[in-house]
């Protein structure tokens, strides 16, 4: 997030966050697992590598160097789950929850959002944590999703909105800390050859579109287990190339002017605590919504401000 938290003052005057994800480690709501002091990190980050060398490696910093690309890439994914940001003390002082919160952010305007169908990351980088709070709060959640506790997808949806969804409303939300605007947006349009097969937006599928880069899709089997969709090739389409300039504009707008809107774009409302406006980019459309996800987000988020002890 260079764009937020840059020492010395700022370095950027605008900043797209597009899918913010923090979690904790055994109450994986908002929080980031590793986020703590540098040299905590650091061991952590060594007894990883120690692991994989001697599970793929022969033990040896030359046996992982001899390891082909593919085959580094196709192996248990657990030694890459438990890295991200630390707190240096410097730049982050806090965790980017709790530093939005308080305001320390820097005060420009921000956009971020995620996608209708982030738990697609689920078959790649499994979190057993997230699992166990969705078996906790069973009941719970299968009121608000409206789908029996054995259905296959619950999980994955409800996966993708702890470690994505939520918290990006959240940081959004705080973003009332400061006097710079912010926008949010939610992603649920699905390219029309793959109607029918995909979930939803899979994990990072709004890229070519905020980008304007569609290209033919070519599925191999690795991508169809991953993705949860057919092998095949899939092009794009008419309708698929709109919403793809359409959302490039949005962008170019936010980079040039720090707002998103312009000249023949739908109204994007800036996101304020009491409606909680979001751009819903969807197959029938993009509209700006209310209460996208509503109940679901606030039960993540309930559960978070309890473990921290914050009011709402």
């Amino acid at each position: 997030m260079p764009g937020l938290f840059s020492p010395g003052g700022f370095l950027f005057y605008s900043c797209a966050l597009q899918v913010a994800f923090a979690i904790e480690d055994d109450q994986p709501l908002l929080e980031q697992a590793s986020y703590g002091p540098l040299e905590r990190l650091l061991a952590d980050a060594e007894q990883i590598g120690v692991a994989l060398a001697d599970s793929h490696g022969g033990g040896s910093l030359k046996g992982l160097r001899a390891l082909p690309f593919k085959e580094l890439v196709d192996t248990d994914v657990s030694y890459r789950t438990q890295t991200s940001t630390f707190v240096d003390g410097e730049i982050l002082p806090d965790s980017v929850p709790e530093m939005f919160r308080k305001g320390l952010q820097n005060n420009v305007p921000y956009i971020a959002g995620a996608n209708s169908f982030e738990g697609s990351l689920a078959a790649a980088i499994p979190i057993p944590s997230i699992t166990r709070s969705m078996q906790e709060n069973l009941d719970q959640v299968v009121a608000i999703y409206g789908r029996p506790a054995d259905d296959k997808v619950l999980p994955l949806l409800f996966y993708g909105d702890v470690l994505f969804v939520a918290p990006t409303r959240y940081l959004v939300d705080s973003m009332s800390s400061v006097t710079a605007n912010a926008w949010n947006y939610h992603m649920g349009y699905v390219s029309e050859a793959l109607r029918g097969t995909a979930q939803g937006t899979r994990h990072g599928g709004e890229v070519s579109f905020v980008f304007d880069r569609l290209r033919t899709l070519n599925v191999n089997e690795r991508l169809a287990r991953r993705f949860g969709i057919p092998e095949g090739t899939y092009e794009p389409t008419a309708a698929d190339r709109a919403t793809a300039s359409m959302m490039h504009r949005y962008w170019i707008q936010f980079a040039k002017h720090g707002d998103p809107n312009g000249p023949d774009l739908p109204m994007w409302s800036r996101f304020s605590a009491d409606g909680g406006a979001t751009l819903a980019i969807t197959n029938e459309g993009t509209r700006t919504e209310t209460g996208v996800r509503k109940k679901a987000l606030d039960l993540i988020e309930a559960s978070y401000r309890v473990r921290r002890g914050l009011a709402k």
